[in-house]
């Protein structure tokens, strides 16, 4: 995209430079086509709870992807060994609640 246009040549350069141009341009567009729809649903959040309301969620879930992200991948093999396989009667939120 550029100024909102398919830029017909990059995506020529694209094609031209890949095993599988079709499917690579297909996932391109999928992309696009996400962002797109991302986009619509934040506008949705923001007209509906506000942007100071979003912006303190966002940040809240950044904090915790952090926390849960941050952590060594061995403590993280190490705490989730110790774990039971969530059954359908527990579910996996019992599972995940350990983490955050």
């Amino acid at each position: 995209m550029s100024r909102g246009g398919v830029n017909d040549a990059l995506l020529d350069l694209i094609a031209a430079n890949v095993r599988l141009p079709q499917q690579t341009l297909g996932d391109l567009w999928a992309g696009v086509a996400a962002n797109r729809v991302g986009e619509a649903r934040l506008l949705e959040l923001f007209e509906r709870y506000g942007l100071e309301t979003v912006r303190a969620a966002m940040g809240e879930l950044s904090t915790m992807a952090k926390r849960w992200f941050g952590r060594s991948s061995q403590s993280f093999r190490t705490e989730s060994s110790q774990l039971a396989t969530p059954s359908m009667a527990t579910g996996s939120a019992a599972v995940l609640s350990k983490f955050v």
